[in-house]
């Protein structure tokens, strides 16, 4: 079995480093150099992937690493698959907010296309709240 390359491609856009990694759906994921940098020396894994729950995408890291800084992360946002743009803009989980795209890319982990928004919360049908079984058509 072949191992998918994760080794990210760097160019200049104007004055800015961007580093391009490559994400496990064959996307790739836009981010400055300094953020992905400063992402590895904290113990972010450079295997990332594209994820979709529900209608949202979004690019995410393992956290299940042997690493110190690794279990660092991991002991902030728990075992399993992290946004990587939580991580960028210092978002903790169960916090009640979320990081939402300006340009509705979740490839592009720019810092100025990443906003912080309170989470919406899921509204249930009434039947639902009182656990009673929805009406057959």
């Amino acid at each position: 079995m072949c191992k998918r390359d994760t080794t990210p491609k760097f160019e200049w856009e104007g004055c800015r480093e961007i580093a391009l990694v490559p994400t496990s759906k064959g996307a790739t994921a836009e981010i400055y150099a300094n953020d992905y940098d400063r992402l590895m020396h904290i113990g972010v894994t450079p295997s990332w992937s594209l994820d979709k729950s529900g209608e949202k995408q979004t690019v995410r890291f393992n956290s299940k690493d042997k690493r110190h800084t690794a279990r660092e992360l991991t002991s902030i946002y728990g075992s399993g698959a992290t946004p990587v743009a939580w991580v960028i803009l210092g978002v903790l989980p169960k916090h009640g907010h979320t990081v939402d795209y300006v340009d509705g890319k979740p490839t592009n982990l720019r810092r100025e296309n990443l906003v912080v928004r309170p989470q919406r919360k899921r509204e249930f049908p009434a039947a639902v709240k009182r656990r009673e079984p929805l009406a057959q058509p």
